[in-house]
């Protein structure tokens, strides 16, 4: 990553610095290839960035009012796998989304979901965070945040690991999101998932479970590249949920974040900066 970075530095981002000529508040970027594994908090520190797969404007109309939101927690509760702290979490990201209108909330930490976790949780239904209620959910919902595992070898597999009413870890592959394009359409997603946000280095289309999304409509998705630690991403989460409520623009939120978290630690993107805002 150092030396990845280190050329794009060298060989992209300077010379069209130079190119530019002023200084930049906001970017739209369209990095093509190897630069998609690059976060633009390394490679353009001090600005919001927004990617774009291309530099097609696309008339999607105006931006919706908030509707309802839909929030998922799904902690398998297994040795290795376990979310720490996945009640307070549900908690108080349940807190900030409820800003943004109705909320539906669903929990699970293994077999038990719902009010045998919680009645203390905004907007809690007492059903699971499964595969079958987040496709159910998002159809309703214009915001929809996800804690959960997930796994990316792009272009073409990214899954989602959720949990059934048994407890059993059931993946929901990007096959199955893609299926009903309605889904998705003009919705904004907060995916706090390790490396739900990279969409491979093919130049004419964009993999992953980002690349699905927005191949079947999403108006944004702010996902990061590489795993995040929980802390972090529950944080950043908080943070663009009161940033969304206020108007603010993701990247905006992002950047701020960015500003005070460092560049790279052990070669790898700190948490933060390892997050992506992606638009179509």
């Amino acid at each position: 990553y150092k030396a990845t970075l280190a050329w794009a530095r060298r060989c992209v981002i300077a010379p069209l610095k130079q190119l530019i000529g002023g200084e930049l508040r906001s970017l739209l970027w369209c990095p093509p290839g190897v630069l998609r594994i690059l976060a633009p908090a390394n490679l353009w520190p001090g600005i919001a960035v927004t990617n774009v797969i291309d530099p097609c404007v696309r008339a999607s109309g105006p931006e919706r009012a908030w509707g309802q939101t839909a929030l998922f927690v799904a902690d398998p509760d297994v040795e290795g796998q376990r979310i720490p702290g996945s009640l307070e979490i549900a908690s108080r990201l349940a807190v900030a989304a409820s800003t943004h209108g109705g909320l539906r909330t669903r929990v699970s930490r293994g077999a038990r979901f719902g009010a045998a976790l919680s009645s203390a949780i905004l907007g809690l239904v007492n059903a699971p965070a499964d595969p079958k209620g987040f496709l159910d959910e998002t159809l309703d919902a214009q915001l929809i945040i996800l804690v959960a595992h997930g796994y990316v070898e792009p272009p073409l597999v990214a899954e989602l690991s959720l949990i059934e009413a048994d407890g059993r870890v059931m993946q929901l592959p990007l096959q199955t999101i893609a299926e009903d394009p309605r889904r998705i359409a003009g919705k904004t997603f907060i995916l706090l998932s390790c490396e739900t946000a990279r969409t491979g280095t093919w130049s004419h289309q964009a993999g992953g479970l980002a690349g699905a999304l927005l191949a079947c409509g999403a108006r944004r998705l702010i996902a990061p590249l590489w795993p995040v630690l929980v802390d972090a991403a529950i944080n950043l989460g908080e943070a663009l949920l009161i940033g969304l409520a206020a108007g603010r623009d993701p990247a905006q939120v992002l950047q701020d974040l960015a500003r005070t978290a460092g560049e790279l630690t052990d070669g790898a993107p700190v948490s933060t900066c390892a997050f992506v805002v992606w638009s179509t």
